[in-house]
């Protein structure tokens, strides 16, 4: 069996990996541990990169929207991790050592997963589009 829209696998990875972010730690401060349950913005950017890969799936209709929900969500992937990194280094960490974990790492992929994704959305635009100039 052959998968006919590779869009659909990346778009599933980067639902999978913002669905792992959510359980990982991403970064701790003494006994403080962050996760994106523990504060309400990471929350909402983390919710974003699941959710819009997942809905880009079920876009295979109209692929100039898919495109831009996947573009989209790898938005929010980089915007979560940015927003980890301005938490990390806050000036009031009162100088508590802030160590980095690998949850880091999920978002990044799901970004890439997406960015993945709207490479075959648009391979697969040109590819219909040569179909119907040979029609």
């Amino acid at each position: 069996m052959q998968i006919q829209r590779l869009q659909t696998l990346w778009l599933a990875i980067a639902v999978i990996c913002g669905t792992v972010s959510f359980f990982t730690p991403w970064w701790s401060a003494g006994s403080m541990t962050m996760t994106p349950a523990s504060d309400i913005m990471l929350l909402i950017l983390c919710s974003l990169a699941t959710i819009l890969p997942l809905l880009a799936i079920f876009m295979f209709r109209n692929m100039r929207r898919q495109k831009q929900v996947a573009l989209l969500g790898a938005a929010m992937s980089v915007l979560a991790i940015g927003y980890s990194i301005a938490m990390t280094y806050m000036p009031d960490s009162g100088g508590v050592e802030i160590t980095q974990h690998f949850g880091t790492i999920w978002p990044a992929a799901s970004a890439l997963a997406d960015i993945m994704a709207r490479r075959c959305i648009v391979s697969d635009e040109k590819l219909l589009r040569s179909a119907d100039r040979l029609r």
